[in-house]
Formats: C-alpha cells, structure tokens, sequence
C-alpha cells in the first residue's frame, strides 16, 4: 500500500492496479487469490470493516477493511465510496 501511495503522491502512477490499495503478511493467501482469479474477493459477506479515517493524520476519507475469505488480506477504500458518519460507529466496536 505504501509504494502505491507514494507513486500517486508523486505523479508517477499511469493506472492503478486491483492490489494497490491491498496488503497481506500471507503470500499464501495472496497467490490463493491470483490462482482463484480473484473469485469472492471483495464478496460483501466476506468484508469485514477494520477502521477508517479520523482526519488527524490525514484528511483522506478511508476505511479499511478485512477479506476473511482470504483471512489476512486487508483493503484500504478510499474516496470511491461515501462514508457516512453514522454508519461506521457501530462497526468499530
């Protein structure tokens, strides 16, 4: 997620990619992924919200999310969606 961070940081990215904003400390999982050809990544009942943006060290609107199907996959959302306020409250508990 770093690299990928940066190089939009810096102008230097043309495109991005399905796992810019993905990490893992499993490469197991991760090439369980690329052998699935990402089949049930991202399902909605695999997703499981893990934190999000509190505007102190950033003002990027983000949440960070957990794939379970791939167990230790971690997704960073940023921008492409809304988020609400009142919906994240109660997901951190």
């Amino acid at each position: 997620m770093l690299t990928a961070l940066q190089l939009r940081e810096n102008n230097l990215r043309p495109y991005a990619g399905p796992l810019d904003w993905v990490g893992t400390s499993s490469l197991t999982e991760l090439n369980r992924l690329l052998k699935n050809r990402f089949s049930n990544f991202m399902a909605p009942l695999n997703l499981r919200v893990t934190g999000c943006s509190t505007g102190v060290y950033t003002t990027d609107r983000y949440i960070s999310v957990t794939d379970d199907y791939y167990h230790a996959i971690q997704l960073m959302i940023l921008k492409q969606i809304k988020i609400h306020s009142n919906i994240l409250p109660h997901t951190m508990k």
